[in-house]
Formats: C-alpha cells, structure tokens, sequence
C-alpha cells in the first residue's frame, strides 16, 4: 500500500469518526435494559409511572398515554429471553371480537399490510391488540418514547377497523339481523377469527 493510500485512508476514519452522532447518558442504552427493573427504570425517568399489568406476566407493565382527549393503556412487554420489548394496547376491551362478519377481518387484515411492523391479533380471552415489538439489546430513553409514540400514533389512525360498530355483539347482532349472528355463514356457525391463538393441542 503506498503512502498517499496510507494517507487517504486516515483521512476517511478521522472524516468518518466525527460524523458519529455522541449519545448522552438519556440516549445511551442503560446496562441492566433488559430486565423488566432496567424497563421501568427507563420508563420512569421518562415520566410515566409503570404499574404491574393485571393480566401479564412478570415482564410487563402498564402506562397510560394520552392522545387528544384519549387516554391508553399500554402494555410494555419484555420477554423471556430479554430479547425483545413489545408495546401493545387492547382495544374495545369491553367487546369479544371472535365470530365478527368476514368484512370486519378484511379490514384488520388490511390495516395489517399497511402498518408493515405494528400488527393486530385476537388474543385468547377475545380481545383486539394493536402491537408492534422493538430490539431490546438497543432499547434506551430516546428509543423507549418513540416507541410508546409511534404505537400510540397508530389507534387514531387505525379506527376504521377496530371500531366497536364493526364487533357488534351477538345480542345486538340478533337484534338487528333477524336471529343470524354477524358472520354467520349460513350454516349456524361463525366465520372463525383469523387473527385467533391457535387451539392447544
């Protein structure tokens, strides 16, 4: 290699090393970040106040955020391997969304593909989750609250498809469609969720 090569090279990692942003300690992934203690440590220090999830294991707690005049509770998940953080909120809790008509899962389906990493599912107990999970090993503040951010940003947006009007309930489905349960597929049985937990074996 000649000298000028020598030179030039050198000149691209001095170049190259002060283009690197600097992390302050906010940025900085905290070292016990992949424990459910370095998880509400940070979301601590970002303001919010983490209580154990009623339903979630060891590894999650919930935050509430506020959009507008909306206030969501957010699931904050770490999980057994410490590999990934998943923030989810349940929405239309008080609503069972199994058994709903082929168009409203059309509609998820197709939030779905929109939405490219969030994604919704129906968990075993009937419930409509909009989640999206994130890196654990690079996890710190900055990437913590934008995470919470852009999940949060995503149930105003999505609301055409996980409104309440298209999980009618089967008591109000009877009343308004003569007796035939929203989804029925003429055979006396309801369309199955295609975003349901798959049966134990």
């Amino acid at each position: 290699m000649t000298k000028l090569m020598k030179s030039m090279f050198v000149a691209l990692a001095l170049i190259a090393a002060t283009m690197v942003p600097s992390l302050n300690a906010a940025d900085a992934a905290i070292p016990n970040a992949m424990t459910p203690e370095g998880i509400q440590e940070i979301l601590t220090d970002l303001g919010y106040e983490p209580a154990p999830a009623a339903d979630g294991g060891a590894g999650t707690v919930v935050v509430q955020i506020q959009r507008a005049r909306q206030v969501y509770d957010m699931e904050v998940t770490l999980n057994a391997e410490a590999k990934h953080v998943t923030i989810s909120t349940k929405l239309n809790p008080q609503t069972n969304h199994t058994g709903a008509s082929t168009a409203a899962y059309l509609k998820l389906l197709e939030m779905n593909n929109q939405m490219g990493s969030a994604a919704f599912a129906i968990d075993a107990n009937g419930s409509l989750v909009l989640s999206r999970s994130y890196d654990a090993k690079s996890m710190n503040h900055a990437r913590l609250r934008k995470a919470l951010d852009q999940v949060a940003s995503l149930i105003p947006t999505s609301e055409p498809a996980w409104k309440s009007e298209n999980f009618p309930s089967p008591v109000a489905a009877n009343a308004s469609h003569s007796g035939h349960v929203v989804g029925n597929n003429g055979s006396g049985r309801s369309n199955p969720s295609p975003f349901a937990a798959p049966a134990p074996q």
